[in-house]
């Protein structure tokens, strides 16, 4: 099918000129995809983009190194969704970029308030104030993560290595402790499977 001045017009081929050996849907794949890119940057290059979501306008603006304008942008994203915990995270990260880090602990400490219960989110505070040398916040928010990982054994062991790098003994051989009690258990669990397959 071809489209010309006088319309579309349906061409019969009679010999190709495709290298002996070539694999013919390699080819007619390849070029299909060579069409597309070419029409889909021809239609972007076009189009009017506009981020209505200040989350993602912040990230865009990070990513272009206004953080400045991300910050702007993430206060904006806070206001709109208050509990919003990562909107929080995101504006005490670009917060610390920018030198405000008091007002960026207490993004943070409003961020661990309001997901309690993620331990990722402790982890990542609680290594945001480490960078900043709030080691007994940081302690705090290691020892809420421990808490809320539960018998997420890759978690406590992640905690361990933490609390061995800060120096603090006794909160690290209590994740030990904690990592000894889940491989316990799960061995126990794994001969129970093992048993059960026998059966």
């Amino acid at each position: 099918l071809v489209k010309s001045p006088f319309g579309y017009h349906i061409i019969k081929m009679n010999e190709s000129r495709l290298k002996k050996g070539a694999d013919k849907n390699k080819v007619l794949n390849e070029k299909k995809e060579n069409a597309f890119n070419r029409w889909f940057l021809k239609l972007r290059t076009k189009a009017k983009i506009e981020i209505l979501n200040p989350e993602l306008r912040g990230f865009s603006k990070s990513l272009r190194g206004d953080m400045q304008g991300a910050a702007i942008e993430y206060r904006e994203a806070v206001k709109d969704t208050p509990y919003n915990a990562y909107a929080h995270i995101l504006l005490a990260d670009i917060l610390s970029k920018t030198g405000s880090f008091e007002e960026s602990f207490d993004e943070l400490k409003r961020a661990s308030g309001l997901l309690s219960a993620d331990p990722y989110v402790h982890i990542y505070i609680g290594k945001a104030f480490i960078r900043s040398g709030k080691n007994s916040d940081a302690k705090e928010e290691f020892l809420k993560a421990s808490i809320v990982a539960g018998e997420n054994r890759a978690l406590h062991e992640n905690l361990a290595k933490v609390f061995k790098d800060l120096k603090m003994k006794s909160y690290y051989q209590d994740e030990v402790d904690k990592i000894n009690k889940i491989k316990v258990k799960e061995k126990f669990e794994d001969e129970i499977r093992q048993k059960a397959k026998t059966k």
